[in-house]
C-alpha cells in the first residue's frame, strides 16, 4: 500500500520523505514530493500502478489502495491512468465514491490556489486517516507514526490507548496512540 504525509507547514524537501522511509525498514520505495503555498505532501508509491499522483494546474490528487472502478474498464491496472479516471470524473462533478469506487481507498485532493483539502474513504474507513491540528498547523497522513514524527508529537502516547491496544489488539475510533492525534 502507499502512504503520505501531509502538512500545511512548508517542510524541506526530502524531509517528509525521510520520514516516510522510517517506517518501511529496509524496504526499497520511491517517495514523491509536492511543495507550494499551500503547503507539503509527501507519498510513496502505490502499488497498484494504476493509482499513482496526481499533478495539474490546479490540484494534487492521490489515491491510496487500490478500488475498482465501477463506471470504467479496469484495464488501468495495467496501465498508468486510474487516477486519472478518477480525477476526471471528480473535476467533473459526476463521481459518487459509494457507488463510483468499491474497495478500500483513500483519496486526498490539495486545491493548490485556494490551498483546500478534501479527504474522501471509503463506506468503512478501510484505510484510515490521521490528523493533528494546532493553532499554527495542520498535519494529515494515513501512517500514525510518520504523522507523530512529522508533527513533532512522538513523545506524547497516550496511556488509555496503549492499554486499549494491549488489551484488544486495536485502538478504539477516534483515538491513537498519541495525544492529540486523532483517527
Amino acid at each position: 500500500m502507499s502512504d503520505f504525509i501531509f502538512s500545511r507547514k512548508v517542510f524541506p524537501k526530502k524531509l517528509l520523505t525521510q520520514e516516510i522511509f522510517k517506517i518501511y525498514s529496509g524496504e526499497e520505495i520511491q517517495v514523491e514530493e509536492f511543495h507550494g503555498k499551500w503547503g507539503s505532501l509527501a507519498v510513496s508509491r502505490n502499488l497498484y500502478n494504476g493509482f499513482q499522483p496526481l499533478e495539474t494546474n490546479d490540484h494534487i490528487f492521490v489515491v491510496l489502495g487500490g478500488p475498482v472502478l465501477c463506471f470504467a474498464n479496469n484495464s488501468f491496472l495495467t496501465e498508468k491512468n486510474g487516477t486519472e479516471k478518477i480525477y476526471n470524473r471528480w473535476r467533473n462533478g459526476e463521481v459518487q465514491c459509494d457507488k463510483d469506487l468499491s474497495g478500500p481507498f483513500a483519496i486526498f485532493i490539495i486545491n493548490k490556489s485556494r490551498s483546500e483539502l478534501l479527504c474522501v474513504t471509503d463506506l468503512l474507513s478501510f484505510i484510515p486517516l490521521y490528523v493533528f491540528q494546532d493553532k499554527k498547523d495542520l498535519f494529515i497522513a494515513s501512517h500514525v507514526d510518520i504523522l507523530a514524527c512529522s508533527a513533532g508529537r512522538e513523545n506524547n502516547f497516550d496511556a488509555v490507548s496503549q492499554a486499549d491496544f494491549i488489551l484488544n489488539g486495536v485502538v478504539t475510533f477516534p483515538f491513537s496512540m498519541y495525544t492529540e492525534i486523532w483517527q
